[in-house]
């Protein structure tokens, strides 16, 4: 065995634990309460606005980003200290304070009432972890190291950003049409995935994202023949 194994080993052996659940939240009309202004809460608050949270920043001061963000957008701002009463009814809460003592009695309250804490780089007073992204709506690629390298998840999003294109999202909003169109006339879901599978493998996507749209569909068209399924001309 390597060093560097034996050297990886040994830290696994001391911090193991199991991997986080990755899931993605659906916050649309859900209340969740950002607390504090500074650092990186304008990033972060910009992504609750985005998934169409209602949001709720409890925060004494704030960035002259976060000023912005508010300029620009719905949320309730209560220039006050951080109270228990404040998580009444919110789904979600974030922290971007400091203070790990502070955060820790946060920890405590959410988890008695069983509400979702992410806690600005102190992983262990988090139950959720917040993960580097890519957008390319509707595409979201969330990539996370568990707490362990916010680094190196940082660079990982970079990678990955270079490597879908702009257009993803235009061809995932295009497959979506056509899902439903071809969808309800095939069997099952077994039969619904193999038809796109088969395109794929065919290089439907590249074909459409070099700009050959009409060859995508004349692609989509022979595949529904060789089904037998009926296509309308809508």
């Amino acid at each position: 065995m390597s060093q560097l194994n034996k050297a990886v080993n040994k830290t696994v052996n001391k911090t193991a634990r199991a991997d986080p659940f990755a899931a993605f939240m659906k916050l649309k009309g859900k209340p969740c309460l950002m607390i504090g202004g500074q650092g990186e809460a304008a990033d972060k608050i910009q992504v609750l606005l985005r998934a169409g949270a209602e949001v709720t920043l409890v925060a004494e001061t704030m960035s002259s980003e976060m000023s912005q963000v508010l300029k620009e957008h719905p949320v309730n701002w209560q220039q006050v200290p951080f109270a228990p009463h404040h998580l009444d009814g919110v789904w979600l809460v974030v922290s971007t304070l400091t203070d790990v003592v502070q955060n820790r009695t946060l920890f405590e309250l959410a988890s008695e009432r069983q509400i979702w804490l992410n806690v600005v780089d102190q992983p262990k007073n988090c139950t959720i972890i917040w993960p580097a992204l890519v957008h390319r709506s509707p595409i979201t690629v969330a990539i996370s190291t568990g707490g362990a390298s916010p680094a190196l998840a940082g660079y990982l999003r970079a990678l990955i950003e270079n490597l879908i294109p702009p257009s993803m999202g235009e061809l995932a909003y295009w497959l979506s049409g056509w899902r439903r169109r071809v969808g309800p006339k095939l069997p099952d879901l077994a039969a619904r995935g193999q038809f796109w599978r088969v395109l794929f493998e065919k290089g439907l996507p590249d074909c459409f994202l070099n700009g050959d749209v009409k060859n995508a569909e004349k692609m989509i068209r022979k595949q529904a023949d060789i089904w037998s399924v009926k296509l309308d001309d809508s």
